[in-house]
């Protein structure tokens, strides 16, 4: 047999190469792409094998308020009763109740007692019983208008001490003695409060200078010949704002006066309070004649009055809290921004008082 002639091409196919692997190439899941390394996770809740379920909870809850001393009987029945609905409608009640008592034992807490103690025993008796809280309110209600009573009644005390407020205080004290004239008595208490503000100066004026000093011991080593001495006796009493404004005056004299005389001794006054080398603060006392003027240099303010016979020894404290009291109230006028006549008005009656108080002082020396 004769040889198979070849065509002349060469075969295009390829053998299959088995590819070795390099001893240091090692399979890593690194070198791998991250798409392939992907995997699916799925959460699955934990189970919490110490979390207390929702009727251990209201037990919980139940026994803590009886332990507080709440009454607590119903909510136990209808808690092992079947209706589910109705325990937690009343949970809910109950709740919001104890809440509000807590709130109220806040506000008893907050009262002053003095003279409504067996209200407030009777309250203690009713308060931790959520299902009485209607009752509880109402009594609270009663004692908290009851201590308001007593709080007007002990400010009606200083009032009654001022002439002319006596009456008006006795009128209002008896109202108070019916709980549901508190309101009215209440806007009686707000006009004297104006009055008595307008006379404050009197009634602490006259409670200073009627203070017992402490007893003092003393010992006579040489004897000494008794001064004559001559009670202070007001004459006239003036103010002034800072620069030396005349804002007011006020007399005990009567009859007729020598005016030229007065206005004198009025613009030496005057003239003190103008001069800064008298600093606010300092008693300023000027013999005139037969009479002797003090006056009190404040930094709004400036009191001044004309006196005979010798200064009572708390005559200069008079005129500073004096001249302090008239700039607090009457600060729109002294400064010139108010000037309607019932400012002007409250500014007088608090120089009326203040000229009663340093009177006061001349009639103690008087009985000394």
């Amino acid at each position: 047999m004769g040889r198979k002639k070849s065509s002349g091409k060469k075969s295009t196919k390829k053998k299959p190469v088995k590819e070795e692997k390099k001893p240091e190439e090692k399979e890593t899941s690194e070198e791998a792409p991250k798409e392939a390394r992907k995997e699916e996770v799925k959460a699955e809740p934990l189970e919490d094998k110490d979390a207390i379920d929702k009727d251990d909870e209201y037990a919980i809850q139940i026994l803590g308020w009886a332990t507080a001393g709440y009454d607590t009987s119903k909510l136990e029945e209808l808690f092992a009763g079947k209706s589910r609905k109705k325990f937690e409608r009343e949970f809910e009640k109950f709740s919001k109740a104890i809440k509000r008592i807590e709130e109220m034992k806040k506000e008893v807490e907050e009262l002053n007692i003095s003279g409504v103690e067996d209200e407030i025993q009777k309250l203690v008796g009713t308060i931790n019983d959520p299902y009485k809280l209607k009752e509880s309110e109402k009594q609270l209600e009663m004692i908290k208008r009851m201590v308001k009573a007593k709080d007007m009644e002990n400010e009606l005390k200083s009032m009654m001490s001022v002439e002319g407020l006596r009456k008006k205080a006795e009128n209002v004290k008896k109202m108070l003695k019916d709980l549901d004239n508190l309101e009215k008595a209440e806007e009686e208490l707000k006009d004297l409060r104006r009055e008595f503000k307008e006379q404050y100066f009197v009634s602490e004026f006259v409670e200073m200078i009627e203070e017992k000093p402490r007893e003092v011991k003393k010992i006579k080593i040489t004897e000494e010949k008794q001064k004559s001495r001559r009670p202070m006796k007001v004459l006239d009493l003036f103010i002034f704002a800072k620069g030396g404004k005349f804002l007011g005056h006020k007399t005990s004299r009567k009859g007729m006066t020598d005016r030229k005389e007065l206005v004198e001794k009025l613009n030496i006054a005057r003239d003190f309070v103008k001069n800064e080398q008298f600093r606010a603060g300092v008693l300023i006392k000027v013999p005139k004649g037969g009479e002797t003027l003090l006056l009190h240099k404040g930094k709004m303010v400036s009191v001044g009055i004309l006196i005979s016979g010798e200064p009572h020894k708390l005559t200069g404290t008079l005129l500073r809290k004096g001249a302090e009291m008239i700039a607090k109230e009457n600060a729109p006028v002294i400064t010139g921004k108010e000037k309607s006549d019932e400012a002007m008005k409250h500014l007088k009656k608090n120089m009326g008082a203040l000229m009663y108080a340093a009177m006061k002082l001349g009639d103690e020396m008087k009985k000394e």
